[in-house]
């Protein structure tokens, strides 16, 4: 029972060390992971034949021709398979996300009462930009990671309804974000890890309708944090991994309105989190992995807001404090000499008894 007294202890001990130090190191790695892609070509191989597709489409249709939602992401379509969508005649949401869809086949789903339409992850190109402008009712466009360019975003400008746009991962450069400047019934709109600079913020900034912006890995300054200030409406603002200091962040008690402000993986430091506490509505702050920001500080802001939601990097370092690891250090000790006090004893038995043999 010692032995595997002393063996559960030394498990114990092992995973509670190990799963601190998984908390604290792992997250480092989400934006390598976000910004792995596979090639197109080889991101078809865990998808769904077309065949299976075409039958699994028409059975929905069959069942139920009126359906207001339908979602068949991540498969691989044919034109069949829209043609089957395009008699769904009710149909209000579609999510298309990482399917295998071509350009030519939107053309059967064009008069649906679509509101919301996700294409995320497809081959959509400039060509098929266009031809979505005949959806009259669509509100929610996503096209984050196709193959859209600046030309297929000049054509957005002409969609009068539109109140969300995903564009992240997308190709849209700084020239192409001053295209989007015309849309003021725009109310969220994500350009995460895109090619544009600070230069596109002074278009952004003119969209004064924006309730939620994400520029997540887009690589911003002081002036940029200050232009965005400008956005009076603004309650959800995403500025994570923008490479933001202290001196980029002076403005930023200018965004008191904010309900949601996420900042993590930035630079700066307990300076930018008391500017914070004057945010009266935030409820939700993510501030993970800002290391320059100090355990009081936080603390401090917890204080100051009760209700709010704040999200930060587990400490490793209070490990030691919260866990007597020098303490079980000696307790494993003893039960190992203990051990071996055990076995050198039955190992001199043995020998006597082999002795008596002989």
């Amino acid at each position: 029972m010692l032995v595997i007294g002393a063996i559960g202890l030394i498990l114990v001990a092992g995973f509670i060390f190990f799963l601190f130090k998984i908390i604290g190191q792992s997250e480092k790695h989400v934006e390598k992971v976000r910004k792995t892609k596979l090639n197109y070509e080889e991101s078809l191989s865990w998808r769904p034949d077309k065949g299976l597709s075409e039958t699994r489409i028409l059975k929905d249709l069959k069942i139920n021709p009126r359906r207001k939602k339908a979602s068949y992401k991540q498969i691989e379509l044919n034109e069949k398979c829209l043609e089957y969508i395009g008699r769904m005649v009710d149909l209000e949401e579609l999510n298309l996300s990482d399917s295998v869809v071509e350009d030519e086949w939107l053309k059967h789903i064009l008069h649906l009462p679509i509101r919301r339409l996700l294409l995320g992850g497809t081959k959509i190109s400039d060509r098929g930009v266009p031809q979505l402008a005949r959806l009259n009712n669509l509100k929610e466009l996503s096209l984050g990671d196709t193959d859209v360019t600046d030309k297929g975003i000049k054509a957005l400008a002409s969609f009068k309804k539109l109140d969300t746009l995903l564009l992240e991962r997308s190709k849209i450069t700084d020239n192409g974000v001053t295209f989007l400047e015309p849309m003021q019934n725009l109310d969220t709109l994500k350009l995460a890890y895109t090619k544009i600079s600070p230069r596109a913020i002074d278009s952004i900034a003119k969209m004064k309708g924006l309730r939620s912006l994400n520029l997540e890995g887009v690589p911003l300054d002081g002036k940029a944090i200050s232009q965005l200030s400008n956005l009076r409406k603004l309650r959800s603002l995403t500025i994570a991994n923008c490479s933001l200091d202290d001196s980029a962040m002076e403005s930023i008690d200018k965004f008191n309105s904010l309900y949601r402000l996420n900042a993590e993986r930035n630079n700066f430091g307990d300076k930018t989190l008391d500017k914070l506490r004057v945010f009266p509505k935030l409820y939700q702050l993510d501030i993970r992995h800002c290391n320059n920001i100090t355990s009081g500080a936080i603390e401090k802001f917890k204080r100051d807001h009760p209700g709010c939601d704040i999200k930060t990097t587990p400490s490793v370092s209070k490990f030691p404090e919260q866990f007597p690891v020098g303490e079980i250090k000696e307790e494993v000790q003893i039960i190992e000499d203990q051990l071996k006090t055990r076995l050198d004893s039955k190992k001199r038995k043995k020998n006597k008894k082999g002795k008596k043999a002989d």
